[in-house]
């Protein structure tokens, strides 16, 4: 019996025909395979074939435990459109409405990843815009992404990736081959083969196998070259006469002889095994989801308890952006004030753009002339800066870098700036001021980020100062407060930093 300390590592193969398990290992050179499981027979419901997953597990002994899994069959799905370039956003309801038109499925759960653009022209464009881009999706029906879930949350799994066995080929092709020549990979599986090919390393087709009937095997060497020929004729028609030249085989090593010869006396391709270290294809098929699960955008269907991140971008979009405004406004001193506010100014993927930078200190402190606190403020600040010397220059500048990032719809209220023990001490009051709420928040948080990135300051905070306030119309009696705003919302912040003094970085 092997002992293991800590989290050990799994990957399955999920599919209605059986469940395989293997045990991996990372390594400095790549993953080492330590063990495998396998039960063969037919499953008529997601759940079960979980539970049999579940149950593999159990017997070995793996009480805290990680998986990656490839799905197969139980409608899941794979596809490769080609999409004009827009944001995620954007491009998922039209995903969502092309997986329900092309694979019949009433409420898909789909993941997608961007791929190359898709500039096949053979002169130049006449226009500036930019080609299409080739978008790799996979999906399944959505109560069967979440049957699953249930199951494996239940047995207090971690899991890394739930993806399709198409996408988990083409992550074992890039890793093991990676060969721009034109390829076919087939991957025999106990319940059918699975046929891929590649043109310029990138995936250009993917043919899965039906669904065997009960007790009969579709790896037959005959019918695997009927399932190569019909998939090279299908090639040369999408990728525009494309032929390849040599297929990679990963079969049962009691299989591997037949077919090989079948393959190469049918065909003109060339024959190679394909990763025949891993032994069992249904192992290729398991590390090529480990491979998936470490890669940076894994099409990943396992649900995800949505982040920070996700909640404020939804929050600040959208028909209900004024209102949603305001409760993140209400909330936004708090999460200012603790850590998770690095989340929430990371969580920014659309800000205003920036003014032009402005070169000098006078024209950054205009607005701040219009009170008289502030004419106070920066006449204090000058006498400083006329007895500080070197320091002088340093908060010049951190006051220039301040006006550069001042972005559009921001105002100075007042401005202050102290000597301390390690430095100056400023203090900044400024207001935003836009249509929506979200907006109005966003130039705020847009200045934070650009000071908070600056070597030249240290200790960027906000006050507890924050406030807002908006018009309301006033011949409503009865209507919620947030539809009676009528006009521009009025966000305002403190903010600190210091420019630490020469030497005390």
């Amino acid at each position: 019996m092997r002992l293991r300390f800590g989290r050990r590592t799994f990957a399955a193969l999920i599919d209605q025909d059986g469940v395989a398990l293997i045990e991996y290992r990372r390594e400095r050179d790549g993953f080492r395979v330590l063990g495998s499981r396998v039960e063969t027979r037919r499953f008529e419901t997601i759940e079960a074939a979980a539970d049999a997953t579940v149950d593999l597990l159990e017997a070995e002994g793996a009480r805290r435990a990680s998986v990656a899994v490839a799905l197969q069959h139980f409608g899941a799905f794979y596809h490769s459109m080609a999409l004009p370039q827009a944001a995620d956003d954007i491009l998922r309801p039209v995903i969502e409405r092309e997986a329900q038109r092309i694979f019949n499925v009433a409420d898909p759960a789909v993941a997608f990843s961007r791929g190359p653009d898709l500039e096949r022209r053979e002169t130049a464009r006449g226009d500036a815009a930019k080609p299409p881009q080739q978008v790799v999706i996979a999906g399944a029906p959505r109560a069967i992404i979440s049957a699953l879930h249930a199951r494996l949350a239940a047995a207090r799994l971690s899991v890394d990736v739930v993806t399709v066995v198409p996408e988990t080929l083409r992550r074992v092709y890039e890793a093991l081959d990676g060969s721009a020549e034109p390829t076919a990979m087939l991957v025999c599986l106990a319940s059918g083969a699975h046929l891929a090919f590649f043109i310029d390393r990138r995936l250009e087709l993917a043919i899965e196998p039906q669904i065997a009937l009960e007790g009969e095997r579709n790896i037959d060497p005959a019918v695997v070259v009927d399932q190569v020929e019909r998939g090279s004729v299908f090639l040369r028609q999408q990728a525009r006469g494309a032929v390849a030249t040599r297929l990679l085989l990963a079969a049962q090593p009691a299989d591997y002889p037949a077919i090989a010869a079948a393959l190469e006396g049918r065909t003109k391709l060339i024959v190679q095994p394909l990763a025949k270290s891993l032994g069992a294809p249904e192992a290729v098929v398991a590390m090529g989801a480990v491979l998936e699960s470490r890669s940076v955008a894994a099409l990943d269907l396992y649900p995800r308890a949505p982040t920070v991140r996700h909640r404020v971008r939804k929050a600040i979009q959208g028909p209900g952006a004024i209102p949603a405004g305001v409760v993140a406004a209400a909330g936004a001193a708090a999460i200012w004030a603790g850590v998770e506010f690095a989340t929430f100014a990371h969580a920014r993927t659309t800000i205003t753009s920036l003014t032009d930078s402005i070169s000098r200190v006078e024209a950054s402190i205009v607005p701040v002339r219009q009170s008289v606190e502030a004419r106070a403020g920066l006449a204090t600040i000058r006498t400083d800066l006329d007895n500080a010397g070197v320091e002088q220059r340093r908060i010049v500048q951190a006051l220039a870098r301040l006006a550069a990032a001042v972005p559009a719809g921001l105002r100075f209220d007042s401005l202050s700036v102290v000597r301390a023990p390690d430095g100056w001490r400023a203090t900044v009051r400024v207001h935003s001021t836009a249509e929506r709420g979200g907006d109005a928040i966003r130039g705020i948080n847009s200045l934070f980020q650009a000071l908070q990135s600056s070597r030249a300051l240290t200790n960027v905070a906000f006050d507890d100062s924050f406030g807002w306030t908006a018009d309301e119309a006033k011949d409503s009696s009865a209507e919620p407060r947030a539809s009676r705003i009528s006009g521009p919302v009025r966000v305002s912040a403190g903010l600190t930093f210091l420019v630490p003094a020469e030497g005390s970085r």
